[in-house]
Parts: C-alpha cells; structure tokens; sequence
C-alpha cells in the first residue's frame, strides 16, 4: 500500500513589537504557528506573504529581509506531510499591538511575549530559539532549521 504524503510551500512573517510576537492559532489549537500560509501556483514568495496577511487580517505589510528556512515533517489523520516554511521579516509600524483581527472564522492573532513561546507551542519548534535570539539581536545569520526525521546535520 503506497502511503500518502502531502507536500506544502509555505511563506511565513516575523512580527515583533515590545518584544512580543505575532502569532496566528486554530481556533481551539494546541499550537501556535507563524502568519502566513501557502503559495499558491505562479506566486513569489512575498506575494504570497502579502496576499496572506491581507486575506487573514486585511492588514498590509512591507516585507524587510528574508530570515531563512525551516524545513519540516508532521503527520495528521494517517497522512505525513512535508513543509518548507520560507520566513521573512515583516515591518510591524501598521500591525496593532492591542489586537490584530482575523478575516478567517477559524484562526485567530495572538501577540506572545518571546520568553512564553515555548507555552504556547510554537510550531515547528525551532523556532522558539532562532525568535529568542533573533529578538535579542543574537544573531543575524540566515536560518536554517529542520524537524525532519531523517536530516543529518
């Protein structure tokens, strides 16, 4: 029996104010995950990212650098699946800090302190460390991260 497997280009925004990040979560999620979201056949990168933002929280956003690449693997409902997040920084001058409302019935922004991303789950994981040093200025290399099961590095 041939397993099924699903492949995901995802392009994802790095928002930060008062160091406190912008996240986005299911409705009801055990996790939390980046904004952002596919891209879609015959986009680039950052028209996906804005085309994200402006469809989940009619916000527009100007993209200021690439940050880098997180590959990674889950499985949900006996399908393995296989993403690669692309992360961008996102200027937040426009984004509220207060609340940032969602378009889409099922997700909802929440900002988190970058000490607490760990209890909110953030997903894929590495990136509670590259954030928490990233907002500390402890790093300004290109990221590369990986969940993969079988990655060697």
């Amino acid at each position: 029996m041939k397993e099924v497997f699903e492949f995901h280009l995802r392009v994802r925004g790095v928002i930060l104010q008062n160091n406190k990040l912008l996240v986005a979560r299911s409705r009801n999620g055990k996790y939390v995950f980046l904004p952002g979201g596919h891209v879609e056949g015959n986009e680039s990168l950052i028209y996906a990212l804005k085309r994200e933002f402006q469809e989940e929280a009619n916000l527009k956003c100007k993209i200021k650098s690439y940050l880098g690449l997180i590959e990674h693997d889950y499985s949900r409902d006996n399908v393995k699946h296989f993403e690669l997040n692309h992360i961008f920084e996102v200027d937040a001058a426009n984004f509220p800090l207060s609340k940032v409302e969602s378009m889409e019935p099922h997700l909802e922004f929440l900002w988190v302190e970058t000490n607490k991303l760990e209890e909110v789950n953030l997903q894929p994981y590495p990136l509670v460390e590259l954030i928490k040093n990233y907002a500390q200025n402890k790093s300004n290399n290109v990221w590369f991260a990986s969940t993969v099961k079988n990655f060697i590095g």
